[in-house]
């Protein structure tokens, strides 16, 4: 046998899930008023057990239930026919395709508005020639800066990063898919030269929010042929250590590189990053031809 505490427990779960149930239609008011005149009426047989007046709340407590389905009984007839409908296996198997056509959806309209923000970033004809078509929704296009900033963005795997984002500057932006120009303007704000936080790299969920920005990454301790840069060594010791993946931007060249699994790669186009990032949402298969060329660190 259930506790007592327990029993009053489960009972108020109960309640409370009908309320939710039935907070918008017509017969909420009636059923709240059943709901009280229950408990007072508990309550009156609770402390009239041996009396005419407690036996009389008994009957009364007893015949409530069927009081409340006749009252109720159309919008208890709406929702059995919702079960129903949302047991139905086709349903679900509609609702399941709808649900992964609309994730690929979300997916690529992110992944388009990270291409532009690194098309905004760099002065490379290549990247910049990307944006033409874009002039009504990036109406900044005109004041595009003239030189390349340098930028360091962390899209997050897996593994978590709060060691990194607790080093740097928690910000917790959502990805608005309604307004997706909204996200390389932060961002260009982010990187902008004289900004506290350009500096330091830019952390992004899987849903492309932003968790923190001014992040220092740890550096790699492989050695990498040519010139040292601290950006390119920074997002290669993060992906060593991590699951994440690291678009850089050249602040002296303008060059794009993504660094994944101790792999740094050079990006020539952003039809590239664009295939690179949908391979990571599983939106293309990845074919061989079509993978960037990679340089192993």
């Amino acid at each position: 046998m259930l506790s007592t505490p327990l029993q009053i427990l489960l009972l108020a779960i109960c309640i409370y899930i009908l309320l939710r149930i039935f907070r918008h239609t017509s017969s909420i008011y009636a059923f709240s008023t059943l709901i009280a005149l229950a408990l007072f009426l508990a309550l009156l047989a609770h402390l009239f057990q041996r009396s005419v007046l407690g036996a009389l709340c008994w009957y009364l407590l007893k015949g409530l239930p069927l009081a409340t389905i006749i009252v109720m009984q159309q919008d208890l007839r709406r929702l059995f026919l919702q079960i129903s409908t949302v047991l139905n296996p086709q349903r679900w198997k509609m609702l399941k395709r709808r649900n992964q056509s609309r994730r690929n959806h979300e997916n690529a309209t992110m992944i388009d508005a990270l291409v532009k923000t690194v098309c905004c970033l760099t002065t490379l004809p290549a990247w910049r020639h990307y944006l033409r078509n874009y002039d009504d929704e990036l109406s900044f296009t005109p004041h595009l800066p003239k030189k390349n900033i340098g930028a360091l963005i962390a899209l997050q795997g897996n593994q978590g990063l709060l060691q990194v984002i607790e080093q740097g500057v928690s910000l917790d932006s959502r990805f608005d898919h309604e307004h997706p120009a909204s996200f390389p303007l932060l961002l260009l704000t982010l990187f902008h030269p004289g900004t506290p936080l350009h500096d330091g790299g830019v952390i992004l969920s899987n849903h492309f929010r932003i968790l923190a920005a001014g992040c220092q990454f740890p550096q790699s301790q492989a050695r990498m042929r040519g010139p040292v840069h601290t950006r390119h060594n920074a997002a290669l010791g993060l992906s060593q250590n991590t699951d994440a993946l690291v678009i850089v931007v050249s602040e002296e060249s303008g060059n794009i590189s993504v660094a994944s699994q101790g792999t740094l790669r050079t990006i020539r186009n952003p039809d590239d990053l664009t295939k690179l990032l949908s391979e990571r949402f599983n939106l293309t298969q990845a074919s061989p031809s079509d993978e960037p060329s990679a340089i192993k660190k």
